[in-house]
């Protein structure tokens, strides 16, 4: 988890950041308050930026308005468009992953360490079983 800059309305505030792969909310079966989750097209390098909130920034920042959806804000400099609102009852703990108030796709981060799949990035991952027979 990192700290990240929200800054277009109002005074910048430093506020929680995870970066999560498309999938990451259907595996968990968290549904949006409102909007949606990530596409597979959105997380990627070369993608339009997008971020999910959280219903909590959701509320303080932006006064529970469902407008936001489809609006840019400024998160470390970049504009990202909203398309989601993570609903304030999601709560997971792991090794190096919390919830947050932003959520950005994994696959626009260019880092070229992050790419390097020998580089040791403390990156936790989930999977979902699925049964056959």
């Amino acid at each position: 988890m990192s700290g990240v800059t929200l800054s277009g309305k109002g005074e910048p505030q430093v506020v929680t950041g995870q970066m999560i792969s498309n999938g990451f909310f259907e595996i968990l079966g968290i549904t949006p308050v409102l909007g949606r989750t990530f596409t597979a097209d959105e997380d990627r390098l070369g993608a339009n930026p997008t971020v999910m909130i959280s219903e909590g920034l959701w509320k303080r920042k932006f006064a529970s308005d469902p407008s936001v959806l489809g609006k840019t804000i400024i998160l470390d400099g970049q504009g990202r468009t909203v398309i989601g609102i993570v609903p304030a009852s999601f709560r997971l703990k792991m090794w190096n992953f919390e919830h947050a108030d932003a959520y950005e796709p994994i696959g626009e981060y260019s880092q070229p360490e992050f790419r390097n799949r020998n580089a040791s990035w403390g990156t936790d991952a989930l999977a979902r079983r699925i049964w056959r027979e």
